[in-house]
């Protein structure tokens, strides 16, 4: 079961802010919350969910920050009134309900390095993997980025990407400042300052992917 990109309510519906439509953002990116004011919704009520990774050298763990977080329950309520054909008003002495159950998506990122130990001129493998914690949740357009350290040297062709069973597939990106972004693979003996970006373009519940790439110490 993947997640609903939106759920609509045709009622009345009154929150603190303003409706969003949900997305995914990049890595270091949050996704965007209701302000601090109220508004009433007469038609239709859209959110949505973003995912949002942290990458570090070790064992990371992070739920998307959505504005409804995982385990609610939404419960939606409706009532009725009307009328006699002699205009005498009459309501429900009932109403009715249904519920949706949050759930996001929550991910989980682990990086290793084979060898730990290497020479100048010797190559290092780094592998990152990352997998979605969720049950019932996908999660799109995940983003990993790593900086290259110093004293190293990116060693071209290198990138493997694999999706596993995720259901998506993996695009490569590189830049010298973090800022500018080419397509692709970067040259072979590219020094840093240099940032390597992946993205998987959709990562279903409970699925996981990796990537590999190599550097060589100067």
């Amino acid at each position: 079961m993947k997640a609903a990109k939106g759920i609509v309510f045709r009622v009345f519906a009154e929150r603190e802010g303003r409706p969003e439509q949900g997305g995914s953002q990049g890595l270091g990116g949050r996704a965007s919350g209701f302000g601090r004011h109220a508004i009433m919704l007469k038609d239709v009520f859209r959110f949505g969910a973003s995912a949002v990774l942290g990458v570090l050298a070790c064992f990371v763990v992070g739920e998307a920050r959505a504005t409804t977080g995982t385990g609610v329950v939404i419960t939606n309520i409706a009532s009725a009134t009307f009328m006699s054909p002699r205009g005498s008003g009459f309501s429900l002495t009932y109403v009715v309900t249904e519920t949706v159950l949050v759930m996001n998506p929550a991910m989980a990122l682990t990086k290793s390095v084979s060898p730990v130990v290497q020479a100048s001129g010797g190559e290092a493998t780094f592998v990152l993997s990352v997998r979605n914690l969720s049950a019932g949740s996908s999660a799109f357009n995940v983003t990993i980025t790593d900086r290259l350290p110093v004293n190293m040297e990116y060693v071209n062709p290198s990138f493997v990407g694999w999706p596993g069973i995720s259901g998506g597939s993996w695009a490569a990106w590189y830049s010298y400042d973090n800022m500018a972004w080419i397509p692709g693979e970067p040259a072979d003996g590219q020094p840093a300052p240099l940032y390597i970006r992946w993205i998987l373009n959709l990562i279903g519940p409970n699925a996981s992917g990796l990537i590999e790439f190599k550097a060589r110490v100067m």
